[in-house]
């Protein structure tokens, strides 16, 4: 069988440097790839101009948009659903459990083993925090739905509020158990 033959630096065609043009400013591509489509934009005045007007689209793009962050509400919505799939974690964790549980001996032993190491610990601490801080911001959203709350400043207060008093019930949690 015999080996592919290396990639050469070579002519490339307008079609193949305009669709990855992107690639070239991201700095994404290897070396090969990357000396082709620059030999290519060095000796093809259209492909440069493409080039150089989507290497200023890209600057504008970064000026316009650096000085700005995500909303504290964007922020705690995507922090509402990276909480709710890890506590899919825990649940995993738990049916496993009880599946050992019911399977034999040794079974649960190594099942038992995992939940009760730092790993099991660490997973079923987190998932406490998620369930209380899915709770206070289901509350929070309640109070959204009565049409209150909808201002920046209030629902950001509303957001740490969720925060903060879901870290404090954890740790009330645990001091319990």
């Amino acid at each position: 069988m015999s080996q592919p033959a290396a990639r050469q630096p070579g002519p490339t065609d307008c079609s193949e440097v305009l669709l990855r043009v992107f690639e070239y400013l991201d700095q994404e591509l290897d070396e090969v790839d990357g000396d082709r489509i620059r030999a290519h934009l060095d000796s093809c005045g259209d492909c440069m101009s493409a080039y150089e007007r989507d290497r200023l689209l890209k600057a504008l793009v970064r000026r316009s948009c650096s000085c700005e962050s995500a909303p504290e509400t964007l922020r705690l919505s995507i922090l509402t659903r990276i909480t709710g799939n890890a506590l899919i974690v825990a649940a995993v964790l738990i049916v496993w459990w009880l599946l050992a549980a019911s399977t034999s001996a040794e079974y649960f032993a190594v099942a038992d083993a995992v939940l009760r190491s730092w790993f099991g610990k660490l997973v079923f601490f987190g998932s406490i925090w998620a369930v209380w801080y899915h709770f206070l911001a289901g509350l929070r959203h309640l109070y959204y739905d009565s049409g209150r709350g909808l201002d920046i400043p209030t629902a950001t207060m509303l957001g740490w509020v969720c925060i903060i008093g879901s870290a404090l019930l954890t740790l009330l949690t645990v001091a319990v158990l």
